[in-house]
């Protein structure tokens, strides 16, 4: 009887494990003014840290498990009011449209003066000539936005202009994928990449197989007033197209500590392994 007992228990617990299905969540994000699709925006269930990005037409699929379908969807993008959507209201409509409101920022006051402005690179600015090779990771699945972190500490006058950020690439074997740029604060609790402190989407190409891929700042008119905080490079792509996440590493002569993610709304985490990815922000100030 005892045995009996301890077979269906085993058997109620392994029937439990192969129960668990995945729900499907779906739909498009929308600028509740223009109407226009946004592109890139996170979608997904922050506490779990999960999550996907919209394409460019602002279409996103993705698959959570079927026990939280009870919790609601995170959809924020830059320039733009995060919302929350149940994931149930999504299951009830075949399409569902979420529309985001543009932020409305209130510009502080620059001071001109006919100092000529100073330029330097923050980071390393020449390409590696020794040191190990770079290689790719493969990204499974559905994931997208994984980024690479790293903490600057400005020493010089206030406020700098945001000129160029660059990461350079060993090797690329992604199809369709896109770099973005962001400017993100440094959280007080945890000290890993808090909120974004600029809101515009900076995003460039990633054509070639190799060589530094740029982000260009100029057009944008970026001030910064901050004495801490963290340069990101998050890599976005058709979640549709297999792809490989590019990972830059040189030899022991540059340490950049980064912080790492592997996909939107992951948890950041110090990355030993990449700890010598070569990077560099041009500012002005």
């Amino acid at each position: 009887m005892r045995l009996f007992l301890t077979v269906l228990i085993l058997f109620l617990a392994f029937g439990n494990c192969f129960s668990q299905s995945e729900t499907i969540v779906e739909g498009r994000v929308l600028d509740q003014e223009s109407e226009q699709p946004i592109e890139f925006a996170s979608v997904g269930i922050t506490a779990d840290h999960i999550g996907t990005a919209t394409n460019p037409e602002g279409y996103f699929s993705f698959e959570i498990p079927s026990e939280l379908e009870r919790d609601s969807l995170q959809v924020s993008a830059i320039g733009y009011d995060s919302r929350k959507i149940p994931v149930k209201k999504l299951k009830e409509t075949t399409e569902t449209f979420i529309r985001l409101s543009p932020k409305r920022y209130q510009m502080g006051d620059i001071t001109v003066t006919d100092t000529e402005p100073q330029t330097v690179w923050v980071g390393k600015k020449v390409r590696p000539l020794l040191g190990g090779g770079a290689f790719g990771t493969a990204v499974g699945g559905k994931k997208v936005g994984a980024a690479f972190a790293f903490n600057i500490s400005w020493k010089q006058s206030l406020p700098i202009q945001l000129l160029y950020a660059r990461m350079f690439l060993e090797r690329n074997e992604s199809d369709g994928l896109t770099m973005r740029c962001r400017i993100a604060s440094v959280n007080p609790e945890s000290g890993n990449p808090g909120k974004d402190l600029v809101d515009k989407n900076i995003v460039t190409s990633v054509e070639k197989d190799s060589g530094w891929v740029t982000c260009d700042f100029t057009e944008e008119q970026i001030y910064l007033d901050q004495e801490e905080f963290f340069l990101v490079f998050e890599w976005l792509r058709d979640p549709e197209k297999p792809a490989v996440a590019p990972m830059f590493k040189t030899g022991n002569f540059f340490d950049s500590s980064p912080m790492v993610r592997d996909q939107i709304l992951g948890k950041w985490k110090a990355e030993k392994g990449t700890s010598n990815l070569i990077y560099s922000l041009k500012v002005s100030y």
